[in-house]
């Protein structure tokens, strides 16, 4: 991004533009309408077979297009669009292991900032400790971690609790009279397996219409699922 806003873009608009107007006319609606007129030719013209070098220039000005449209007019693209191939058109990306998944853009960050593809585990997980969080019992919410995630959080944990009794004591409740959270039911499973990459479906559920991705479910599964239940999974595990 940093190189796409560095380097100077020409705009044609309609009218003659004067210097003490150019700020006004930045952000005026026929600049606006410059942009999109110009973005929508640029990407029917890479759905068309093209050379290396022009879709490479072309896909550097949609790009440029669509910062200047978020930045003068607020206008949010989806992260979810899928890139698109040599012969212009749309294909979903895979995995080294042959997952299909959703752009880059559109995956999560990890820890150290950098994008990957959270499982089940780590999604429940980072729910869990958010709500307890939220709450004010960071006890618990370290106790959890402990319990969803052991090979990651468990050791650490183990060492706080040795001098922090509220941890200690947090990590005897959690699977006696505290309940563990994990797994979850069977359609929340298939879900968070299904919603960043997948193999089961032809593209991640991520980015889909929430009726077309449950008829993807129901039509491939045979598990039950109605529209507002798949609303409230992804409501409850923060996946949108």
């Amino acid at each position: 991004m940093k190189e796409i806003a560095d380097k100077p873009y020409r705009l044609t608009l309609r009218k003659a533009v004067t210097a003490a107007s150019a700020w006004q006319a930045s952000r005026s609606p026929e600049a606006h309408r410059a942009i999109k007129t110009r973005r929508q030719a640029i990407l029917r013209r890479l759905r068309r077979k093209i050379t290396k070098a022009e879709r490479k220039s072309l896909t550097y000005e949609v790009e440029l297009l669509a910062v200047a449209e978020t930045q003068f007019f607020g206008v949010k693209h989806r992260d979810t669009t899928l890139p698109r191939g040599p012969d212009g058109k749309p294909y979903v990306p895979k995995t080294s292991g042959g997952r299909l998944h959703v752009p880059v853009a559109a995956l999560p960050l990890n820890a150290r900032g950098r994008r990957h593809i959270p499982s089940p585990r780590d999604i429940v997980a980072n729910v869990v400790f958010e709500k307890f969080i939220n709450k004010g019992n960071l006890a618990m919410a370290l106790a959890k971690l402990a319990a969803i995630c052991p090979e990651k959080y468990r050791a650490e944990v183990l060492k706080m609790a040795v001098s922090n009794t509220q941890v200690r004591r947090a990590l005897n409740r959690v699977g006696h009279d505290v309940l563990l959270e994990w797994p979850p039911r069977k359609d929340e499973m298939l879900i968070l397996e299904n919603f960043y990459a997948t193999t089961l479906f032809h593209r991640p559920l991520k980015g889909v219409a929430p009726d077309v991705a449950v008829w993807m479910i129901v039509r491939k599964t045979g598990v039950e699922l109605s529209v507002d239940r798949y609303r409230r999974i992804l409501r409850k595990f923060f996946v949108r």
